[in-house]
């Protein structure tokens, strides 16, 4: 089947995605660290939300990976949690 034809969005289109799971893009560390971490210095505060986006996109590499060894599911597959 191809992935991005007008069938594959006919066939997902009823689809009912439940239990996608927590958007944490921007609170992997401020659920993880201390909050007077945020507030005592605004430098290292600008750190942690730098330090976040690199932690975000090393969780999404390993969503990736998990997703191409699946051989169930298509390469460019990105609903899955």
């Amino acid at each position: 089947m191809i992935y991005e034809g007008r069938y594959w969005y006919m066939k997902t289109r009823k689809d009912k995605m439940l239990h996608l799971g927590f958007d944490y893009k921007d609170e992997i560390m401020s659920r993880t660290l201390s909050s007077r971490m945020f507030k005592t210095n605004e430098t290292l505060s600008t750190f942690i939300t730098y330090i976040n986006d690199i932690m975000y996109s090393l969780v999404e590499s390993v969503k990736n990976i998990k997703t191409f060894a699946n051989i169930a599911t298509h390469k460019q597959e990105k609903r899955l949690n």
